[in-house]
């Protein structure tokens, strides 16, 4: 495949890391209970994950595709973590955010290079991931919180 096809079949599997990306930020300020993102927070953290893709078509016009996957996925990354992770007040929740995110990206990398199996891919890590979320706040009191949400906007 040309990197044109490639950076297709990224932007195409490139939900996945947006789906996750924004579960990880949702589930994050859920489970933590004392950290609030702004929705223009999540507006940049939306901006760095489109910017990703500018990045993989501009790099490989110049590299291999890897290198230029692997150079712009560091980037957005590291960005994401460090501003995550100060809006978090931690540099420890940075460099595990930094941490996921360039595990996902390694997921996406292998679900592009698998051209029969992308979508059973795709698939069975957004399973996973549903599972995940679902095992992880089974003890949410999902009214509760809308209450409290609603307490704090009054």
């Amino acid at each position: 495949m040309d990197i044109y096809l490639k950076g297709l079949r990224s932007v195409k599997y490139g939900i996945l890391i947006v789906i996750i990306t924004f579960t990880l930020l949702v589930l994050y300020e859920i489970l933590q209970k004392t950290i609030r993102i702004h929705p223009i927070s999540y507006s940049l953290t939306a901006m760095a994950l489109a910017i990703f893709f500018l990045l993989l078509i501009a790099f490989s016009e110049h590299l291999y595709f890897a290198s230029a996957y692997w150079i712009s996925a560091f980037a957005c990354s590291s960005l994401l973590g460090y501003y995550l992770g100060h809006i978090a007040g931690s540099k420890k929740q940075g460099v595990v955010i930094f941490s996921l995110l360039n595990a996902f990206y390694l997921i996406l990398f292998l679900i592009i290079r698998s051209e029969d199996h992308a979508l059973l891919s795709g698939s069975l890590l957004l399973f996973g991931l549903l599972t995940l979320v679902m095992s992880v706040t089974k003890q949410v009191d999902w009214y509760q919180l809308a209450r409290d949400t609603e307490q704090n906007k009054g």
